[in-house]
């Protein structure tokens, strides 16, 4: 079977399509700001990256395949790994990502949570790229 996927490079930030909402509170969150992770455990990236499908700011579908030492320096001292990712034959469009972002967060009921998360739901509504998205007051002040 062919692969149908090619090798590209995403524009970042991006929007990891597959986040583990329910571990949002000891994680990390949906936005990756740099190709990088740090940390050389196989079982966080298993469980946080492999196969999760991202999407840039050119709405275009990414999906994370490996992990690879960015340097032999950053490697041993840093932990610091770059992502594989392969471009996929797809696309979406702002609405969809707004959407995803909006249905998910939802969720996060939390008391603490409830006022920020609706001001953040405002934000994302009002977006008009996938940059205001990504560098919002209120999405910056919780997540970045």
């Amino acid at each position: 079977m062919r692969d149908s996927t090619k090798k590209a490079g995403a524009v970042f930030p991006v929007i990891d399509l597959n986040f583990a909402w329910e571990e949002f509170y000891e994680r990390s969150v949906p936005i990756y700001t740099t190709p990088y992770i740090f940390t050389n455990s196989n079982e966080i990236f298993e469980k946080y990256y492999s196969n999760h499908l991202i999407v840039d700011s050119n709405f275009d579908i990414y999906k994370i395949v490996g992990k690879r030492a960015s340097s032999f320096i950053r490697k041993f001292i840093f932990h610091r790994y770059e992502l594989v990712i392969h471009r996929q034959e797809t696309k979406v469009t702002l609405k969809e990502v707004k959407d995803y972002l909006i249905e998910n967060m939802t969720f996060l009921n939390e008391e603490k949570y409830t006022i920020i998360n609706g001001q953040i739901i405002e934000e994302i509504k009002s977006a008009i790229s996938f940059e205001n998205i990504c560098q919002g007051e209120k999405i910056n002040f919780q997540f970045l």
